[in-house]
């Protein structure tokens, strides 16, 4: 068999020559690396700027695992850009190993959807190149395209693996990193099989009844231009609000980092500012073992456009509306359908809400980033750790709601406005003469035949839509049409459809339809009356939307200054910067009892020094339902300390505007060792009645706002002084713990010669006695033969006293400087003949005791009875 019979042996079955589809999918994988290598490149700059090193490194670095084994700058410059590609066709970049019994697994699934999106229209416009140059049916053209795609799917895959990273851990144990999987392998099978045969068929011959689905086609790139359209208004104003931002606060604008990473966040940018405009939620959850259970680490938590300050939701709230506007001018506009035909008209309702629905299911996709940990071993059998981000369930949902809205107002809102609109501005979205709209009059008049122009009345559907003569059947085959081999049929190949279509709603295409095959006359223009009705009308809707935002902006604005939860705290840390203690408790007082709050007045905490100097409110955040978590910069003495305040909301005040009230704040609590006898303190020069403090045991417990505070007794006489005990209270609560004072009483010069005075005095009653041992006196003297009533005590020196403070007074002694006394009496013979004799004996004099102040202000010595 010749070649020549080979080939027309193949074109007979309708297939074609595989290998130019083979050089598109070299091409596709080729291009998916050069823009592996662009992200990786763009993301060095990015980790330069950012002053954080290789970023891979620093990873590696915190695992303890040694870079410089692990990575030679150009064996990972060689090995990343396949494991890109292979993440891109929908892999997980990990390991798997064993090792002593152990399994311990990992991986990460981020896609790169810009490497996606180049492969995917690389393999596309790939079988378009070949499609012109090489027509082909349709079994020609799934077999090459899922040869192509098998090929680059198994190129991706072992280039994976050849390309692994090698992770040293342990002499004996080495991880191999990688993104090859049947993941990747089905992925890029089925990513660029589909996109290279639908590269080729779009350049075929439509089937007859395609005028009844063209808007499913065109709704896909409504949706897609769509979500382009929100993705570059919502990053545009993000970049312009940061980079003000962040040139003021003289910082590097954050958006830089994110535009030179989009080669590896496209993907999550586009899908992530889509689903937010479309009022869906980010989804953050963590799962594990039941211990992780315990302990309330898993869960999920979400985050909506709500979460964001309120210029950022406002400004989504703006753009949602901007957004659904302008695809319905560019749905309505030239828009064509089959008329009388129930399975168009349920298409063309449809349309939207369904692809919308699909194509939001394609964004959680792109928006799917997750990582796993898994382990098998001694420690555990089948552990598996998980943490994943990406956009709600209920995405698409919200996504079909909005197709519904865009096909409203392309019907019914934007027909209004399109008139005011050049055509040239909306007329890129559709082609008045594709291919799709076969059979329409204006393709007939194309055709240029009063033959083709019949064919078309012919082949008009009947009432019930049902047409009234078979399709080509070189439609339905798939053999290729008559005309140049490989390209779009022309007008007049293509007026055999049987539906022929109208154009509906909106600008040039809003015309009465006449019989198929005839010029359509043009619309009458609008009269003077009904020109001036729309323009005011028009001006009337956009005045009502206009003041509606500037409500909306100046509600947002007042409820975020004057009646934010920011500014509840203000008022707080304010009432503190001031002294002002009775405001202080009324925003928020200390859950304690009263006698514990007694501190808390304006006399005490405004004469109090180094109260805090000042303070920046700097991050908000919401904190559950209805509550607010404000971090505040709090300067005192110098020193920033950062607190973090909880506010609540409580119902509203002036009827619309959100009352917030705070939860309870930490306090600072002063522990007061308070005298015996002691009626009053002084704390800050300001009397505070001890009755009041409830002391128990001489302690007792206050509440206080920070500054320096001066602890004091009150002069109760000429004999009493006082010690004052200064505490300084910070605004850091790490600085709280021991927060103690103890003022004393003390013994001025006059007291001390007092208590000297009367323990002489009570030394001279004790000498008074004519006993060798008086009662209840510190001294006594050795005389056992003594006449009796014949002893006198005689005070020889007297002891000085030394006087210390304890907790009921001062205790005296003398052990240091005792005195001295002399007892001198008669003493007896040996026998009753002999005649007694003078006799004396010295004895020490100590004394110890107490000493204890009335409330008089007077002492009183108590002396213990040995006088020891």
């Amino acid at each position: 068999m010749t070649p020549e019979q080979l080939k027309q042996k193949l074109d007979a079955a309708g297939l074609s020559n595989p290998l130019p589809s083979l050089a598109v999918g070299g091409i596709t994988y080729l291009g998916g690396i050069l823009v592996s290598v662009l992200a990786i490149v763009l993301l060095a700059i990015a980790a330069a700027i950012a002053d954080m090193g290789n970023p891979v490194q620093a990873t590696l670095e915190g695992m303890d695992i040694s870079p410089d084994e692990t990575l030679s700058g150009l064996a990972s410059a060689l090995r990343f850009p396949f494991q890109l590609v292979a993440m891109a066709m929908l892999g997980s970049l990990g390991f798997s190993k064993t090792f002593d019994g152990e399994s311990l697994s990992a991986s990460i699934r981020l896609l790169p959807g810009v490497v996606t999106v180049v492969m995917v229209l690389l393999s596309f416009y790939g079988g378009r190149f070949v499609q012109r140059r090489q027509a082909a049916g349709k079994l020609g053209i799934w077999v090459s395209a899922a040869l192509a795609g098998f090929v680059v799917a198994l190129v991706t895959v072992i280039a994976a693996l050849i390309f692994a990273q090698p992770i040293p851990v342990d002499e004996d144990i080495t991880l191999r990193l990688h993104a090859a999987g049947f993941d990747t392998f089905f992925g890029a099978f089925l990513l660029l099989t589909l996109a290279h045969a639908l590269g080729r068929i779009s350049l075929r011959a439509r089937p007859a009844w395609w005028p009844l689905v063209t808007d499913l086609t065109a709704g896909f790139k409504l949706a897609l231009t769509h979500a382009l359209i929100v993705t570059v208004l919502a990053f545009a104003g993000l970049t312009v609000a940061t980079t003000i931002q962040a040139l003021i606060d003289g910082e590097t604008p954050p958006m830089l980092y994110v535009i030179l990473l989009l080669p590896l966040l496209g993907g999550y940018v586009l899908s992530y500012l889509t689903g937010l405009d479309l009022l869906s939620a980010l989804g953050v959850s963590i799962t594990g073992p039941e211990l992780f259970d315990e302990f309330g680490v898993t869960g999920s938590e979400f985050f909506s456009v709500f979460s964001m300050p309120w210029y950022a939701w406002l400004g989504a709230l703006v753009l949602i509306p901007v957004g659904l506007l302008l695809a319905a001018l560019l749905w309505q506009h030239q828009r064509q359908v089959v008329p009388n035909n129930v399975v168009a008209l349920a298409i063309s309702w449809a349309a939207l809400p369904v692809v919308y629905f699909f194509g939001a299911l394609g964004l959680m996709i792109l928006a799917r980033f997750s990582a796993t940990v898994g382990y098998s071993g001694s420690f555990g059998d089948g552990e598996v750790i998980g943490a994943s981000l990406g956009l709600a369930a209920w995405t698409p949902l919200l996504a079909g709601l909005a197709g519904v809205i865009v096909e409203l107002l392309s019907r019914f809102v934007t027909p209004l406005a399109a008139p005011f609109i050049p055509a040239k501005v909306l007329s890129w979205f559709r082609r008045p003469l594709a291919p799709a709209l076969a059979g329409t009059g204006a393709a007939t008049l194309a055709a240029g035949t009063a033959g083709a122009t019949a064919t078309d009345q012919a082949l008009a559907p009947s009432a019930q839509g049902v047409s009234t003569e078979p399709a080509d059947s070189a439609a339905q085959t798939g053999a290729p049409q008559t005309g140049a081999p490989g390209l779009a049929p022309t007008a007049q190949s293509t007026t055999s459809s049987p539906y022929a279509t109208v154009p509906m709603g909106g600008g040039a295409a809003a015309v009465a339809a006449g019989p198929a095959g005839q010029e359509q006359a043009p619309a009458a223009p609008l009269s003077p009356k009904a020109r001036k009705l729309m323009i005011g009308g028009g001006i009337a809707v956009g005045g009502a939307f206009v003041l509606l935002v500037g409500i909306a902006i100046a509600f947002n604005v007042i409820s975020s200054t004057v009646f934010s939860p920011e500014k509840r705290v203000e008022a707080y840390l304010g009432a503190l910067q001031d002294g002002d203690a009775a405001t202080a408790v009324e925003i928020s007082a200390p859950n304690a009892p009263t006698a514990q709050q007694v501190l808390l007045t304006n006399a005490i905490a405004g004469s109090a020094e180094n109260r805090i100097s000042g303070f920046e409110i700097v991050d908000s955040e919401e904190s559950g339902d209805d509550s607010v978590r404000v971090t505040a910069k709090v300067v005192q003495d110098g020193v920033s300390t950062t607190r973090n305040f909880f506010v609540e909301r409580n119902g509203r005040t002036a009827l619309v505007f959100p009352e917030w009230r705070m939860g309870e704040t930490e306090y600072a609590y002063l522990e007061l060792q308070i005298p015996e006898g002691a009626s009053t303190i002084l704390v800050n020069s300001q009397e505070v009645a001890v009755e009041s403090l409830a002391a128990e045991g001489g302690y007792a417990v206050a509440a206080v706002l920070p500054g320096q505070y001066t602890v004091s007794l009150p002069e109760v006489s000429e004999f009493i002084g006082s010690e004052e005990s200064p505490v300084f209270v910070s605004a850091d609560p790490e600085g709280w713990y021991e927060l103690f004072a103890a003022p004393t009483y003390t013994l001025t010069e006059a007291g001390t010669a007092e208590v000297q005075s009367q323990v002489d005095t009570a030394l001279d009653e004790c000498a008074k006695s004519t006993e060798s041992a008086p009662e209840s006196c510190p001294f006594e003297a050795w005389a056992s033969r003594m006449v009796e009533g014949s002893g006198s005590w005689t005070i020889d020196t007297y002891p000085t006293v030394e006087i210390e403070p304890t907790q009921e007074g001062w205790s005296v002694s003398s052990y240091d400087s005792p005195g001295e006394a002399t007892f001198a009496y008669q003493e007896k013979g040996w026998s009753e003949e002999d005649a007694p004799t003078d006799a004396t004996d010295v004895s020490t004099v100590r004394v110890s005791g107490s000493v204890t102040l009335a409330e008089d202000g007077t002492l009183t010595v108590d002396l213990s009875e040995d006088g020891w």
